[in-house]
């Protein structure tokens, strides 16, 4: 397998900069995601590993081979794109050998790696079909087929899911996040989808206005966000955050901002009062929506009884589990 690092990489497109000077070290093996809102920075990160674009400073190394000006095809890596990129003309099997067939490979080496790959995808059936015959799922699953059989060492995939509907995205998940735990590739997924990036990263980048922000463990970045920004664009139901006319009653300075997340929230009984102002049921759970006098406050909770809208309530906050982000914590938000 192969490492990757990036040392002092910039970009920029025209006036505006896209990515600030910034380091990176993905181990072999890994499933880094680059994580973000739109406009962040992760998709040209990505490009700048494929070497579909150029940094305006630093250096890109893979497997400490120093590829900065290599063009794509000399870097050893296949990518996986969000509109799939299948020849029209060419049946399932053929795309499936397309680069094997333009690297000179024999038909019996090309027909026994497809057979290979359609078995591990489902594909096998679909082998003779244009892209045209296929679902968003089949054609996105003959797109990772076609980067697994140029086995590289690498894959990079830009938002590979975005266009599918939800139940084939949590099955192309699974389906890719199995296929990372057998093969070990080292893997570098870009999305915006925190559910994506959490359920399959081993380690997450989130981005934010060209900077990585944050570098850790998906538990390690939802337990204990290093800024504003990480915590509110990563957590469903979203982060509790309170006015700071609550701070002095907990003991923290008035600039602090703090907050919570719904699951440390209980009610029924507690030193805060407030109102329900909606109950939503999400299936096992119902998050509560709570009026407070230091602010909007949600809770999770299995059993809600007989709680109604517009009703008073009690609540409690785990102090424990509270989030405090100073000034120097606050200046990146950008949400």
């Amino acid at each position: 397998m192969s490492s990757i690092r990036l040392e002092n990489v910039s970009k920029s497109f025209g006036a505006t900069t896209v990515l600030k000077p910034l380091n990176l070290e993905i181990r072999s093996g890994e499933f880094l995601v680059l994580l973000g809102p739109s406009g962040c920075g992760k998709s040209t990160l990505l490009r700048l590993i494929a070497g579909l674009e150029t940094p305006d400073s630093g250096r890109v190394f893979i497997n400490d081979r120093d590829v900065t000006d290599k063009d794509p095809s000399s870097r050893d890596l296949a990518m996986v794109f969000q509109s799939y990129a299948l020849y029209p003309h060419l049946t399932v099997g053929e795309n499936l050998g397309f680069a094997l067939k333009n690297r000179g490979d024999s038909a019996s080496k090309i027909q026994a790696k497809v057979k290979e790959v359609g078995d591990l995808l489902d594909l096998s059936s679909l082998l003779d079909r244009k892209p045209k015959a296929l679902s968003g799922g089949q054609r996105q699953r003959v797109a990772l087929g076609r980067a697994l059989t140029r086995e590289t060492p690498v894959i990079l995939f830009d938002e590979p899911l975005s266009n599918l509907d939800a139940h084939l995205r949590t099955q192309m998940r699974v389906k890719i996040k199995a296929l990372h735990e057998r093969l070990k590739n080292t893997i570098v997924y870009v999305t915006h989808d925190q559910v994506e990036a959490t359920t399959m990263g081993d380690r997450i980048a989130v981005l934010n206005r060209g900077l990585i922000e944050q570098l850790d463990t998906p538990k390690n970045i939802y337990q204990s966000p290093v800024s504003e920004f990480i915590a509110r664009f990563i957590g469903t139901p979203e982060t509790c955050f309170f006015h700071s006319k609550i701070n002095a009653q907990l003991g923290y300075a008035e600039k602090d901002q703090l907050a919570i997340r719904p699951e440390h929230v209980t009610v029924g009984s507690g030193e805060f009062a407030g109102k329900v102002l909606l109950l939503e049921n999400l299936g096992a759970q119902t998050l509560i929506h709570i009026e407070s006098a230091f602010g909007d406050v949600r809770a999770l909770k299995q059993e809600t009884g007989n709680l109604k809208v517009g009703e008073p309530i009690r609540f409690e906050l785990n102090r424990s589990k509270l989030m405090r982000f100073d000034e120097r914590q606050r200046e990146t938000v950008n949400v």
